[in-house]
């Protein structure tokens, strides 16, 4: 008879996505005892993949907030930057291009509109023309 410890390291293996062969192997059991664990285990292992799928659902969410902050960062330089330039320089576009790319990430990564008509930022620069911020609205 296979031990306990057996039991649960195969329980966790197939949670992590392990084939029945590698479990075998790692176990030193039959493939077919494999499989036939999977079927007397189905509860459990269920359990243990939904642990495992919340564990990474959780590390991406820290990844993706971790991404936003840094994008919030570098976009507010941007917009500090912006504000002392020319506007008769070509890298002031090339400015507003990246600002515009930025805002169109975290829009994405949020679903929030950040760079419109309404935008306080968007009202303060020079020669603002809505009609124009409507069509490269994000």
């Amino acid at each position: 008879m296979k031990s306990l410890t057996q039991k649960e390291q195969m329980i966790e293996l197939r949670a992590q996505g392990f084939s029945f062969a590698d479990i075998a192997t790692k176990l030193d059991i039959s493939k077919q005892t494999a499989l036939n664990w999977a079927k007397e285990l189905g509860i459990e292992i269920k359990n243990a993949q939904t642990v495992v799928k919340e564990s990474f659902m959780e590390k991406l969410k820290l990844g993706r907030d971790f991404k936003l902050r840094l994008y919030k960062d570098v976009l507010e330089r941007l917009e500090a930057e912006f504000k002392t330039r020319s506007f008769e320089d070509l890298s002031t576009q090339e400015l507003l291009n990246e600002i515009l790319r930025i805002e169109k990430i975290l829009s994405d990564e949020t679903s929030i509109k950040i760079f419109n008509k309404e935008n306080a930022f968007a009202k303060s620069l020079p020669d603002f023309n809505e009609e124009v911020i409507t069509t490269i609205e994000i």
